[in-house]
C-alpha cells in the first residue's frame, strides 16, 4: 500500500508501507531475491508505519529530549558521529545544505547544524 503522507526524497513518490516491522522485512527480502536491491525496514516517526531504505541510506535518529532547532521542533540525535556525518552528506547530495555534526551536549547523541561553531 501507497503511503498518504510520506514522500521518497529522491524519487518524490509516495512510499510503500507496511503494517508491521515483519511485513516490511518481507518486502525487503523479496527486492533483494528478485531485484538484488538492499533495503532495511525503518519504522517512520511521521506515519508510525514501515517504509524501505536502502541499506546505505540508513541513519537512524530520534528526537532528543533536550535540544531544539530554530524552528522550535526537537532536533534529530544520531547514535555516533558517523551516522550523523552520513546524514550530512546525504543531505548534500539531494538538497545541497551543508551541515556540520557536533555533540550534543546533554545526551550521548550527536546533532546536525548549518552554524560551525
Amino acid at each position: 500500500m501507497k503511503s498518504s503522507t510520506c514522500i521518497g526524497q529522491s524519487t518524490g513518490k509516495p512510499l510503500s508501507q507496511y503494517v508491521t516491522k515483519y511485513e516490511a522485512e518481507g518486502a525487503a527480502e523479496y527486492s533483494k531475491t528478485n531485484y538484488g536491491n538492499y533495503l532495511s525496514p525503518y519504522e517512520c516517526t511521521k506515519c508510525k508505519y514501515w517504509h524501505l531504505s536502502p541499506v546505505d541510506r540508513i541513519t537512524p535518529s530520534k528526537e532528543c529530549p533536550y535540544c531544539t532547532g530554530r524552528d522550535g521542533k526537537p532536533k534529530s540525535t544520531y547514535r555516533s558521529r558517523s551516522e550523523a556525518s552520513i546524514r550530512a552528506k546525504i543531505i548534500y547530495s539531494e538538497k545541497g545544505i551543508k551541515l556540520y555534526v557536533y555533540q550534543c551536549s546533554y545526551s550521548h547523541g550527536w546533532h546536525l547544524t548549518k552554524r560551525l561553531s
